[in-house]
């Protein structure tokens, strides 16, 4: 006879979600907002990091992960819940007392896109090059 857990329990080092979101990124329990700017917020509580970069893990799509010696990296991540066309670069590490979670935006900004009634040798001239890429002035770019 197996004893199964019931669903409710989470497994040893497993976090339950918590009421704070970042970014559209719900933070865990036990992990408080400790600055929130335009572009980047950050979040600390006394859980241990690896833990909390497994919460991310599970969070956000990312093709690639960091891990180091003083914490994760999640180097260009989608988050779950959040807005798809934004970027984040997020950071896990250990700091002190507890684990700081660090978010930053890392969107790529829009491209210009060129004005079509502008002669393409105009465009170049404005960019300080001749049509064929050369400098128009070589001294302002040594």
């Amino acid at each position: 006879m197996t004893s199964a857990q019931p669903a409710d329990h989470l497994g040893p080092g497993e976090l339950d979600p918590g009421d704070q979101t970042i970014f559209g990124l719900l933070l865990p329990r036990g992990m408080k907002i400790s600055a929130h700017f335009p572009g980047i917020a950050h979040a600390t509580g006394r859980i241990p990091a690896e833990d909390v970069a497994n919460y991310v893990r599970d969070r956000v799509d990312s093709q690639r992960i960091e891990l180091g010696a003083v914490g994760t990296v999640f180097p260009s991540v989608h988050i779950q819940g959040g807005d798809p066309s934004r970027v984040y670069r997020i950071e896990v590490h250990w700091a002190g007392t507890g684990t700081e979670l660090e978010l930053r935006d890392v969107t790529p900004p829009p491209r210009p896109v060129p004005d079509p009634n502008v002669p393409e040798a105009e465009r170049w001239r404005r960019a300080g090059y001749r049509p064929n890429g050369m400098p128009i002035d070589p001294a302002t770019f040594r």
